[in-house]
């Protein structure tokens, strides 16, 4: 299953308490599957008290989507793949931001590009996924399904995000670093640790990334077993 938000209900889910990350460096993945052609946030992470905001997301222009890694303190910067790409398929987004001064994309494991010009340190206390983190005027609302989301406290580099756009899953990439991983098979919940979302406005679940590699069979009790055993029946007993 992946989470499905209605950007007309403005649905999304969020985390205002002890984020998995509050400074750079940090990265975002995400696998994300459009379904309008309108601009929707990945993931992102803000300030509740301010209009600024570090974001994963995909840009409508309005006759393309594309993807971006942004940071607005005031001032916009991006980092902008400008392949253009179809609704109603999944996309992979990599989103790094190894300093203030800099913050690259990767789409489906490739494609990297870089902006590298210095922003203000951005107060980061509201972490969300489905719309921007800012808690003064929220922005792209996501259309369309998200899953297979994961955090990390250090800068990926272009193996990792060939690895996540091959479909390995966030739960066996750099795991030194992996804070959060949020699956979205049927609930918001963080499979490595405790930080756990919250729901907005009542998004629902529905069909799950096809043929996600979780590195074999898990140990019994691990927090993956859950997507392996759902995975298996996607794929007609066969663990993929």
């Amino acid at each position: 299953m992946s989470v499905l938000l209605d950007d007309e209900s403005s649905q999304y889910l969020i985390r205002t308490a002890t984020l998995p990350v509050s400074a750079v460096p940090f990265s975002f993945s995400a696998w994300i599957y459009p379904d309008e052609e309108t601009s929707s946030v990945a993931v992102s992470i803000g300030g509740a008290a301010t209009a600024f905001y570090h974001a994963l997301y995909l840009f409508w222009d309005p006759n393309n989507l594309t993807s971006k890694a942004r940071t607005y303190d005031g001032n916009v910067q991006d980092a902008w793949n400008t392949d253009d790409f179809a609704i109603n398929q999944w996309i992979n987004l990599v989103g790094v931001w190894p300093t203030v001064g800099e913050r690259r994309i990767y789409v489906n494991g490739g494609g990297k590009v870089i902006n590298s010009v210095t922003q203000d340190a951005i107060v980061m206390d509201r972490f969300t996924l489905g719309v921007t983190g800012d808690g003064s005027s929220p922005v792209f609302y996501c259309s369309g399904r998200l899953a297979e989301v994961g955090v990390w406290s250090g800068a990926l580099g272009d193996a990792h995000a060939a690895s996540l756009g091959n479909k390995d899953a966030p739960s066996i990439v750099d795991v030194g670093n992996l804070v959060a991983y949020y699956p979205l098979i049927d609930d918001p919940n963080d499979a490595k640790g405790s930080f756990h979302l919250t729901e907005v406005n009542s998004p629902t679940y529905t069909t799950h990334v096809p043929g996600m590699n979780y590195g074999g069979e898990p140990a019994a009790g691990n927090p993956v077993v859950k997507i392996m055993l759902q995975m298996n029946q996607f794929n007609g007993g066969t663990l993929k």
